[in-house]
This record gives structure tokens, sequence and C-alpha cells, in this order.
């Protein structure tokens, strides 16, 4: 899932509520380990990762980089 920070607590009610009817949901918080590269691990999932989820708002700026990748 592809969100900011600031719309993080959305992006884990859509992501818990996905999760509650079968969709695996990845996020930063939740399965990226303290220490990771951040902007790597993103490229990584959305390589294969599908579909993407995007939370889109005000505070997103690095959505289109992440739906190309996706």
């Amino acid at each position: 899932m592809s969100y900011a920070d600031a719309d993080r607590g959305w992006a884990e009610r859509i992501a818990s509520g996905l999760e509650e009817v079968n969709h695996r949901m990845i996020l930063k918080e939740w399965d990226f380990t303290t220490g990771s590269h951040c902007g790597r691990e993103m490229h990584r999932v959305a390589t294969v990762a599908q579909p993407t989820v995007t939370v889109l708002s005000d505070a997103c700026t690095f959505g289109e980089a992440e739906w190309q990748a996706a």
C-alpha cells in the first residue's frame, strides 16, 4: 500500500479491512524491518504486488513514481 506518513491511520484502517476479506496487504510499518531502505523496499514490493492500493491526499508527494513502478 502506498501512502504518505500523514495518512498512516487511513492506510492502516483500509489495509485492515482488506485483510479481513483475505487480501494480503504490505505496509512499511507492518512489514519493513528497522534500518531497511524504504524507497528500495517500496520499489521491490511494487514490482511484484498486484494490485497496488494508494491513499491519495494533499500530503501525497510521491505517488506518481510508485504508480509507474506498479
